[in-house]
């Protein structure tokens, strides 16, 4: 065996590659594109995720809403119902608190007299 010289190769020189060393490298490309790809995709899903969430938040929003806008249809009929009531209770009041309705009363059911001879709706001078 015989050893070469060093002489001959340069020390800068690039030493020539087999094709059996090039080979591996090749499919770092493919694997950086599939990595791209995946992270593409992840994006993607990423994105159709937080829009279904806001759909989501959205729908409930407006839920509570129809439901909060039939409680306060409700409670205005209510409102208006209590309104009739209160106003029908008024006249009944007026009603029976009339002078001449007590005094009718007061006469009859109960034998009283007035002191001094009472008119009703008469001016005093």
């Amino acid at each position: 065996m015989a050893i070469e010289p060093l002489s001959n190769h340069s020390a800068y020189a690039p030493i020539p590659r087999s094709k059996a060393i090039e080979q591996p490298l090749q499919p770092k490309r493919p694997d950086l594109h599939a990595k791209r790809e995946v992270k593409d995709r992840l994006g993607l899903i990423g994105s159709l995720l937080l829009c279904a969430l806001v759909g989501v938040f959205l729908v409930s929003r407006y839920a509570t809403l129809v439901t909060q806008s039939e409680d306060i249809n409700q409670i205005k009929q209510t409102l208006t119902q209590q309104n009739a009531l209160d106003a029908s209770l008024q006249g009944q009041v007026l009603q029976l608190s009339s002078p001449e309705r007590i005094l009718t009363i007061a006469e009859k059911s109960l034998h009283m007299k007035a002191a001094t001879p009472v008119v009703i709706g008469a001016a005093h001078p």
